[in-house]
């Protein structure tokens, strides 16, 4: 484990180790979600699918942070793991997992091209992941969440002096983090507003 070791490269391929902050989050923080989903969840068929996203969704953020990218050698994979979730488990049902993929997938294609690089295209294809893991019409609101707290976390960089006009800011992070939470409590918070 890289968070408990003075060891900077690895030493089967010899790579640099991660950085103390995603070793952090990846061995630290990772095994927190996982004991939460299977206190809220219990040993169940769905609680493998969730914990499978869950992973997924971590995994985005940190590629995202660290490299402002996200590969589609993930999202791709992961988008096919969650079209075949929607015929194993019925949350959410296979229509609302199918409409919400394709409607997230419009309004971000529809975003990236408004926002001129803003949103880019691992942002279109990860809305349509998240779509197809909420459902429709939980996703229009995990994707309004996540704009929301993108700009907010931008505006607060911008006004401490972090960042600049012209400083590139993934948006991933943003999503993912708006779209576990609708994954786990979407119905509840949709009902809360709606």
């Amino acid at each position: 484990m890289a968070l408990l070791t003075s060891q900077r490269n690895c030493q089967q391929c010899g790579q640099p180790r991660p950085t103390f902050t995603r070793a952090l989050v990846v061995e630290a923080a990772t095994p927190l979600f996982f004991v939460f989903l299977i206190s809220y969840y219990g040993l169940s068929v769905y609680l493998g699918w969730v914990s499978l996203y869950t992973a997924i969704l971590i995994l985005i953020t940190v590629t995202d942070l660290e490299h402002r990218l996200i590969f589609n050698v993930v999202i791709l994979p992961s988008i096919l793991l969650a079209i075949a979730g929607t015929f194993v488990v019925d949350k959410p049902a296979w229509p609302a997992a199918i409409v919400g993929g394709a409607a997230a997938f419009v309004v971000a294609y529809v975003a990236a091209l408004l926002s001129r690089g803003g949103l880019g295209e691992g942002d279109v294809t990860l809305s349509a992941f998240l779509g197809l893991i909420i459902g429709f019409p939980f996703v229009l609101l995990s994707l309004g969440f996540g704009v929301f707290l993108g700009g907010f976390v931008a505006a607060l960089l911008l006004v401490t002096r972090r960042v600049g006009l012209k400083t590139f800011i993934p948006y991933g992070p943003f999503l993912t983090i708006t779209g576990w939470i609708m994954l786990i409590w979407g119905a509840e918070i949709w009902d809360h507003y709606f």
